[in-house]
């Protein structure tokens, strides 16, 4: 549980100093700063697994997609929960995705 834990902490650390590294050495390049953030920010996650769980690059990727998917569904949940007690709270998605016709 230790490494499901230390991973999305992992994740932050990585994201915040490469896209602060990166915009002080590239420059005001918002989108692709951010992109090269995210991506190296998912390596040192699933890295993270990879070492936690004495396993290669793939079964990483896998169990870092699994506890992404049990982070949002627990998160769902645990929202939706609270909206049974607090009615006035928003709703989780305030605005829709794509407009229906």
């Amino acid at each position: 549980m230790l490494v499901t834990a230390v991973g999305p902490i992992v994740y932050v650390l990585v994201l915040v100093i490469s896209t602060n590294f990166l915009f002080l050495t590239i420059g005001n390049r918002s989108p692709l700063i951010t992109s090269i953030g995210l991506v190296l920010a998912l390596l040192a996650w699933i890295y993270v697994f990879k070492k936690g769980f004495e396993t290669g690059w793939i079964r990483g990727v896998g169990i870092a997609l699994l506890a992404i998917i049990v982070f949002i569904i627990t998160g769902a949940v645990i929202a939706l929960f609270i909206h049974l007690f607090v009615p006035t709270m928003p709703p989780i998605i305030t605005t829709q995705p794509f407009q229906l016709v």
